[in-house]
């Protein structure tokens, strides 16, 4: 049979002394009430699957232990990075205050520019009603002075309008003076142009009217009489400026009247004073003829 000791240390072995002497207070008590040793190898059983137990609950208490330490690594390194971010609040909350502070200067800095500005705007709408003031009174001078120069002008019209009417009837009567002087002119000087020139044997020369309907078509001059023995018509238009829409007017005026000359040979001349370089070159194109004073009267030879 085991004795009480060695029970003891066997059970040390595996629990601490404390249990080992309960489990033998334990096992004692059983074997008194055990009737055969049988019953008590199934006691030792149980009490070694319990040692077993027990060595693995160690081991995981062990492990425990292990994950422990970590665990309380894991805390002192959260508890670094807490320090740490204390720091960095501490420093945020030092810039804050001198964000605030700068924010207070700039309020303070803004408050002292609109008091400014207000003050400003009190001298310029002072000053803005000043000078309106000014311009109102200018204004009304200015307009003063143009109602005075209104009736001056208006009585510088009148005066105008009559000096003008005079000057244009004067104008009007040397016109129509110089105009029948020029017609009266050209009746007597185209023929003997025409025969220096051309050879033309004069039978007539007058203004002629060509009426048809209610519609008058009047030629200044119209000369009749030969060339080469040969029945011509030279149809005359008498201008002291002779310009290049009188000329187109005219073509169109013969080509309206040809057929009542009574003749197959119709020449066109022009008559004048003076005609501008394209007014030659358009009367030359259409085929007709020019005579201008030049010294002496001349025609254009190479209408002819």
């Amino acid at each position: 049979m085991v004795s009480i000791a060695a029970l003891t240390d066997h059970y040390k072995q595996a629990f601490t002394a404390e249990q080992a002497k309960i489990l033998v207070e334990g096992a004692v008590a059983i074997e008194h009430d055990l009737v055969n040793r049988e019953d008590f190898s199934k006691l030792t059983a149980v009490v070694e699957r319990l040692a077993d137990q027990m060595g693995g609950l160690t081991d995981q208490v062990g492990g425990l232990t292990e994950r422990m330490e970590g665990l309380t690594e894991r805390m002192d390194g959260l508890a670094a990075a807490q320090e740490r971010t204390d720091q960095h609040v501490d420093q945020l909350a030092g810039r804050m205050d001198q964000l605030t502070h700068r924010m207070d200067q700039l309020a303070e800095s803004q408050q002292s520019m609109n008091r400014t500005f207000e003050r400003f705007m009190v001298r310029t709408e002072e000053q803005f009603t000043s000078v309106r003031k000014e311009m109102r009174e200018g204004y009304d001078e200015l307009d003063k002075k143009f109602d005075r120069l209104d009736e001056k002008h208006d009585n510088l019209e009148k005066k105008m309008d009559a000096s003008f009417a005079d000057v244009r009837k004067q104008l009007g009567g040397l016109s129509l003076s110089v105009g029948m002087g020029l017609e009266a002119y050209a009746l007597d000087k185209i023929p003997r142009l025409l025969e220096m020139h051309c050879g033309f044997k004069t039978e007539s020369v007058f203004p002629e009217t060509f009426t048809d309907g209610a519609r008058a078509e009047e030629i200044d001059v119209v000369v009749r009489g030969t060339i080469a023995g040969q029945p011509a018509v030279v149809v005359c238009e008498v201008k002291t400026n002779i310009t290049q829409t009188e000329v187109r007017g005219f073509f169109g005026r013969v080509d309206r009247v040809r057929s009542r000359l009574g003749c197959d040979d119709v020449r066109v001349l022009f008559f004048g004073y003076r005609a501008a370089l394209d007014t030659h070159g358009m009367i030359e194109a259409a085929g007709g003829w020019l005579a201008l004073p030049a010294g002496i009267l001349r025609i254009n030879r190479q209408a002819g």
